[in-house]
């Protein structure tokens, strides 16, 4: 009953450090610990395109009339050369358009203007089912059709009725509309990030699979989807690199604006990692390896008695490497190494999330070999048959479950079964 117990103890032990370990970050930035060092991490930036707030990225933003009025920067339409009328904002808050600005009196049919001096966009008496007469323009730019006649039915009155108040066209309709017989815009998703070139990112909406993005030969994804269900929900990405090696789960939580375009830039997967030993005796090298972006600067953080910092540059396919020689390490003890990339966006450093951590055992080998992959039951999976078989041999030195061969079976062995876990 006791050791039942034990495992139990030990079980919500783990899921507690899992939960601690896997808080997601929620816009703008974040501080980590690099080496004893504190050191800027630019996590993301989230854009609502239609929220009424100019937001670094937009040129101008929507709103939602008439709740929420566009913004523009403090530009109108005198700054585009007009006299009056209203700006509008792309739907995507990239661009602005000036076609509902105008300016009555240049003699030119702007067009929200019904007319413009002698210029009426093509239209006579004719169009407003009049047989003859000619068309005048108002001081304010609205057709007059007292001139339009039918031969054989009274002046100044239409075959389609009668006309409105002041000689102009009925309803005094000034062009202008007010967008609430408009559709509303669609909700739409944009992600953009970096992964690993030619890569797959996997995306996921509440731990359902959401769609793939194909990162380019500069490591560079982008993702739209039209199809989201606005709110607030967990997203996660992850990717493989070109030796098949998985990325840490990058996961965040931010709102999807409902008719309105929510763009995530600076999802910036972390580097991949890999290690050619997982135990030496010291003064062997060991070699630590991975993918990344490419040509940029790459991090490494050697765990021991004192943490060691290490920087290399990625190669024209985002890979990097180096070879470590273990004698300044202490002896007979597990080490831990992980890795994050720097690099320079919009005059700014920004720094990735840490990789995974990899482990490796400095000193004798135990008797045995550890199953590779932590499969303990050999069936090509790493399930909760596996976590048992880790549990039942926890804190003894059995060689199939000390996964670094450090000869104790602790949560060290239990991050690497993590690792490799399958469901």
């Amino acid at each position: 009953m006791m050791k039942i117990l034990s495992y139990i103890s030990i079980f919500f032990f783990v899921c507690l450090c899992l939960s601690l370990s896997t808080s997601s970050p929620y816009l703008a930035s974040v501080r980590e610990a690099r080496a004893g060092n504190w050191a800027s991490t630019t996590v993301l930036v989230i854009v609502v395109c239609g929220d009424g707030t100019l937001n670094p990225g937009e040129i101008c933003d929507k709103g939602e009339p008439p709740e929420t009025p566009p913004v523009f920067g403090g530009l109108t339409c005198n700054d585009y050369g007009f006299a009056d009328g209203d700006l509008r904002c792309a739907d995507d808050c990239m661009d602005i358009f000036d076609n509902l600005c105008f300016t009555c009196g240049n003699s030119h049919k702007e067009e929200v203007e019904e007319c413009d001096g002698s210029d009426f966009g093509g239209a006579t008496c004719q169009t407003f089912g009049f047989n003859t007469g000619h068309l005048s323009c108002t001081a304010n730019c609205k057709i007059n059709l007292i001139t339009c006649v039918n031969v054989g039915i009274a002046p100044g009155v239409a075959s389609g009725g009668a006309i409105g108040g002041g000689g102009s066209r009925g309803g005094g309709s000034s062009g202008f509309q007010d967008g609430r017989d408009s559709p509303l815009p669609p909700t739409k998703l944009v992600i953009k990030g970096t992964a690993y070139p030619n890569s797959e990112v996997h995306i996921l909406k509440d731990g359902a699979v959401l769609g793939l993005s194909k990162a380019d030969q500069s490591a560079n994804f982008s993702y739209e989807n039209t199809a989201v269900t606005p709110g607030v929900s967990n997203f996660s990405f992850w990717s493989t690199d070109k030796n098949d090696i998985k990325s840490t789960l990058y996961t965040l939580t931010f709102k999807v604006a409902s008719n309105a375009v929510t763009t995530i830039n600076g999802v910036y997967l972390p580097p991949t990692i890999g290690a050619d030993k997982v135990t030496l005796k010291s003064g062997e090298d060991i070699t630590i390896f991975g993918q990344s972006i490419p040509f940029t600067d790459i991090f490494l953080e050697i765990h021991s008695e004192e943490n060691i910092l290490k920087n290399m540059k990625s190669d024209d396919d985002g890979e990097w490497s180096i070879i470590f020689n273990t004698s300044q390490l202490e002896k007979n003890i597990n080490h831990t190494a992980k890795s994050y990339f720097q690099k320079k966006e919009n005059g700014a450093i920004v720094n990735s999330s840490y990789s995974s951590v990899i482990n490796f055992f400095l000193g004798d080998p135990q008797t045995g070999e550890a199953c590779a992959g932590a499969d303990l039951n050999k069936d090509k999976k790493v399930n909760l048959t596996d976590f048992s078989i880790l549990l039942y041999n926890w804190g003894t030195n059995n060689a199939c479950a000390d996964q670094n061969q450090n000869g104790k079976v602790d949560l060290t062995d239990f991050s690497i079964m993590m690792y490799y876990w399958t469901g």
